[in-house]
């Protein structure tokens, strides 16, 4: 079971991964990126917004570029990086999400972090 759950994952992550790496090429060949429909509708910018950009600047190594772009989501990545593989291995492991209380705290944290961010980034 474990090794049908890991080849799931693994097929998921391929096209993500492929249409990931479509997109970084499509963008870093033409700067043509998905536009934010929240900052469409209101003006503002939502706590995601400067990502593409942050990814982008990640992919040429340029991190003073990636934190100008998205502050709150780049100081997350590595708290981030680590909740994916501990999710992921559960995952494979045992079949479910996880569910012990530190993680939840983190991901609320997170969430937190990125609501604070985003009011305070349309306030200045």
């Amino acid at each position: 079971m474990m090794r049908q759950r890991a080849v799931k994952l693994m097929k998921i992550f391929a096209v993500i991964l492929a249409a990931g790496g479509l997109y970084a090429l499509f963008y870093l060949k033409t700067g043509i990126g998905i536009p934010c429909m929240f900052r469409l509708v209101t003006g503002l910018k939502c706590p995601g917004c400067g990502v593409t950009h942050m990814c982008a600047a990640l992919l040429h190594m340029d991190f003073k570029a990636a934190w100008e772009s998205n502050p709150a989501i780049f100081s997350m990545l590595p708290a981030g990086a680590v909740l994916f593989v501990y999710t992921v291995y559960v995952y494979i492991r045992e079949g479910r999400w996880p569910g012990q209380r530190w993680y939840n705290i983190i991901i609320g944290v997170m969430i937190a972090v990125m609501t604070v961010f985003g009011v305070v980034r349309n306030l200045t």
